[in-house]
């Protein structure tokens, strides 16, 4: 519950002035005395505080005092008692006990009201407050409750952009800046930091640790607060380091940026979580993770004046290659007529033949006649 949003409100101080109209057992004391404020407020989100205070006026010690915040008629059903500090809570009541207290001193309770949702605005009814102790009791005082509509805020998270150059099982520094642009001032819960390939999360300047978290309890309207964590690179492939968080108090108009992440380069990779604009990683890939076609500078013979070694920037140029002839596809047609054409060919040579010998010997007939 906020207790920067708790207005001062000015109180009554209800005591007892006459006696021997109660019982002996509920005799009364002057000395017992319950200031309340004038009114309280709720909402969904919790509203104020009530603060009920019981003090001991007189000259003696008070022993055995109970004080009983209760919540009356129909206000149960418009209004919850979501928290009572230090004393017993029960569904629509409170009872705050201790075993003396000395003139002069007090004891104070603080009562949390929240509005239950969808309840009308407006004044809700009354909270009822007793108190009693061994020697007497105080007189009832009543607090009326009005539900009203919770306030609105817009608290923002930002990180740098600029990536972090990490070696694997190196410690890097986040930070974030958180801005309230809005009207009212809102407590800042803020989540346990994570990231893959991370681990040993740790805050540097949390103003108050929360478990895991942190919390700002309490960040003004127009108001920055800065809050750094480490975290260790356990991984050469880490996804990105990031941290969220959520407001109490007051609903948050934008929700989208209580989430702030940050780019991080892996040295020995020189890869990055995230491409920047504008942004030029200095470490240079290894030779493993991105082969070059030529030898870089360092490996270089001496002496060696080579268009790489002169500008290791400069494109490579292509060798040339020699590239054997293609051979033809296979055609079965152009195969098979093929074959008929040598086919004729040698029936051509097989008749000229006949033909020759035809003629040879009808010479020679000729010859012998």
């Amino acid at each position: 519950m906020l207790r920067a949003l708790s207005p001062v409100l000015l109180g009554t101080a209800f005591v007892l002035a006459g006696a021997g109209a109660l019982p002996a057992a509920a005799a009364a004391d002057s000395s017992l005395a319950v200031t309340v404020p004038d009114k309280a407020l709720a909402n969904e989100m919790g509203g104020t505080e009530l603060l009920v205070k019981l003090d001991n006026r007189g000259e003696q010690d008070l022993s055995r005092v109970t004080l009983k915040v209760r919540l009356g008629g129909a206000l149960s059903g418009r209004v919850e008692l979501a928290a009572a500090d230090w004393c017993t809570k029960e569904k629509t009541s409170a009872t705050c006990s201790v075993d003396r207290i000395t003139p002069g001193s007090g004891i104070t309770a603080r009562i949390s009201l929240r509005a239950r949702k969808d309840a009308p605005l407006g004044a809700a009814g009354n909270v009822t407050v007793t108190a009693h102790a061994a020697t007497g009791t105080a007189p009832t005082a009543t607090v009326p409750i009005e539900v009203t509509s919770p306030p609105y805020t817009d608290i923002s998270a930002s990180a740098a952009s600029a990536p972090t150059y990490l070696r694997v099982g190196e410690t890097g520094a986040f930070t974030v800046t958180y801005r309230n642009s809005g009207p009212v001032p809102g407590v800042l819960r803020i989540g346990k930091p994570g990231g893959t390939g991370f681990t040993d999360p740790a805050w540097t300047d949390c103003p108050l640790e929360d478990g895991d978290g942190c919390l700002i309890e309490a960040l003004a309207p127009g108001a920055t607060r800065k809050v750094t964590f480490t975290e260790k690179l356990s991984s050469a492939h880490p996804g990105e380091p990031h941290v969220a968080m959520t407001v109490d108090g007051a609903y948050d108009r934008l929700v989208t940026d209580n989430y702030a992440s940050f780019p991080v380069c892996v040295h020995e990779t020189g890869d990055c979580t995230r491409h920047v604009p504008g942004h030029h990683p200095s470490a240079s890939p290894s030779a493993a993770h991105h082969p070059s076609a030529k030898p870089s500078p360092v490996d270089a013979p001496a002496g060696d004046t080579t268009a790489a070694q002169r500008d290791p920037l400069l494109p490579a140029e292509p060798e040339q290659v020699a590239v054997a002839p293609a051979h033809a596809s296979y055609d079965e047609a152009e195969e098979v007529l093929g074959i008929g054409v040598y086919a004729v060919i040698g029936l051509l040579i097989l008749a000229a033949s006949g033909m020759l010998a035809w003629h040879h010997r009808h010479h020679r007939r000729r010859r012998h006649r």
